[in-house]
């Protein structure tokens, strides 16, 4: 058996894996969360009142991409108008919508509801809004945010709880907001490195070596 053609398949496959590890993002990551924390008191969202929390992302990844956001909420309403969106920022204020999370559009009953979004990307370095909306404009439809005593900070990630947010009119201007409490929320998120193209270049000329390696020794 020709022992160099079956020598330049293996270092083909190993060179192969190699690139492979350098794209797969490690697991997701719990980056902020005070959902276990001690109840302490509840924000009302009432008819047409969005509640902003800021949360700023670490330079620990090239960027990160968000998986699900869970919030401690409960309310009233059987109309479908709560949502848990991700804004940009801009001076110290949510900016633009970036996306919406998928999840309950109705919560009835006080609970942990978990809305995922398609994988968003993060940056780096980089401060973000938490937004819960209630779209309604029917009077009796309202929604409860819950706060804990302690903050959701769990590592380098952090939540700026004292730059909480309100907008009285569905988002079009805010305004600071602060009762001495923290919303409760988790932030989950996976982590990506993205190698430098340098990094690249040299595992991609790995089979091109082994190529040349076999056609010098047949």
């Amino acid at each position: 058996m020709n022992t160099l053609a079956l020598r330049f398949p293996r270092q083909l496959a190993l060179a192969t894996l190699a690139l492979l590890a350098l794209a797969t993002p490690v697991r997701a990551i719990t980056y902020l969360d005070n959902l276990s924390g001690t109840f302490f008191s509840s924000i009302g969202l009432t008819h047409s009142l969005s509640f902003a929390l800021p949360f700023t992302t670490d330079n620990s990844a090239t960027v990160f991409y968000l998986n699900d956001i869970t919030v401690t909420v409960g309310g009233s309403s059987q109309t479908q108008s709560f949502s848990v969106g991700l804004y940009s920022n801009n001076g110290g204020v949510p900016s633009l919508a970036i996306t919406d999370g998928a999840g309950s559009t109705s919560p009835t009953t006080t609970g942990n509801y978990t809305y995922s979004f398609l994988p968003t990307p993060l940056q780096p370095d980089t401060e973000y809004w938490v937004v819960l909306a209630n779209s309604s404009f029917s009077v009796g439809d309202e929604y409860f945010w819950k706060e804990a005593a302690t903050a959701p900070d769990l590592g380098t990630w952090t939540s700026n709880t004292t730059a909480l947010q309100a907008s009285f009119n569905g988002g079009t201007s805010w305004s600071p907001y602060s009762n001495g409490a923290y919303p409760m929320l988790s932030v989950v998120a996976t982590p990506v490195d993205v190698p430098e193209p340098s990094s690249y270049a040299a595992l991609l000329a790995l089979p091109a070596l082994a190529l040349a390696c076999f056609r010098r020794r047949k």
